[in-house]
């Protein structure tokens, strides 16, 4: 039993656990993914390079960080949040290491450095 709920930026699932309660699954829009992969992609098929991933994390982490202002308390989703943040910085180090230009071009357009 799944319902599914679209907004502009972020789409809602909501189904039932194996231990009987609600759960929600909180993902990107098409649109929005789409869209931002077309911003940091490298070349007409790319989709997985590492500015594509970190776009997209960056995305969901601030969306998150927007949800933690209301629930403060919502410890299951604060572990997704690190999880993800340690995701990005993994994806920010292996880029430094390989490319420093890319590196400093994502940061930048990203807003990620002081």
């Amino acid at each position: 039993m799944r319902q599914l709920f679209l907004s502009l930026a972020v789409a809602v699932f909501y189904g039932y656990c194996g231990r009987g309660g609600p759960f929600k699954q909180v993902s990107l829009a098409k649109e929005t993914k789409e869209q931002i992969v077309s911003d940091f992609r490298t070349h007409e098929a790319d989709t997985g390079s590492p500015q594509v991933q970190v776009a997209l994390l960056s995305k969901r982490i601030s969306e998150l960080t927007e949800h933690f202002k209301t629930h403060k308390k919502d410890n299951h989703s604060r572990r997704g949040l690190l999880k993800m943040v340690s995701q990005r910085r993994s994806m920010l180090d292996y880029l430094k290491r390989t490319d420093i230009e890319r590196y400093h071009e994502v940061v930048n357009r990203l807003g990620l450095r002081r």
